[in-house]
């Protein structure tokens, strides 16, 4: 076992203690506030905490749960990516490149549907053939794909 090796799996076992740990907490355990304080004349038993001791514990306190929205809100609606603000030539040429990407990137066969429905929407059977007017909206469609 290497080094590297070593440290990732105790990291990751570091994590996965702390949020047992702030799941524990969180259940409503005793926590250190709620801890009686010693009583006086007595010395304590424990040694003081080494910086990583301190450290753990610090990181170990429950971070406060969020409050609830006093009136339920509406689903924010996807936000759909803006048709970049380019002159129509380099626009253009932009969609060519993400609609290559999209028929590309679709193994499933969805696009090539949706795409020969645009096209047969606007009336041309290549992207050269759209209007200057037409670019922008139908650039949008294509970007609503996902």
């Amino acid at each position: 076992m290497n080094l590297e090796l070593a440290i990732t799996q105790l990291a990751e076992a570091v994590k996965e203690n702390t949020a047992a740990l702030r799941e524990i907490l969180s259940v409503g355990s005793i926590t250190a506030t709620e801890t009686p304080a010693p009583k006086k004349g007595r010395a304590s038993k424990t040694a003081p905490l080494t910086v990583v001791e301190t450290a753990v514990k610090e990181d170990l306190t429950p971070e406060p749960a969020p409050e609830e929205p006093a009136m339920p809100t509406a689903e924010p609606e996807p936000e759909t990516p803006e048709v970049p603000d380019l002159p129509v030539a380099e626009l253009r040429n932009s969609l060519k490149e993400v609609i290559k990407g999209k028929l590309l990137a679709d193994t499933e066969g969805v696009i090539k549907p949706i795409f020969d429905a645009l096209r047969a929407k606007y009336g041309v059977a290549v992207i050269k053939e759209l209007t200057d007017d037409q670019v922008e909206a139908f650039y949008g469609e294509v970007l609503a794909w996902g």
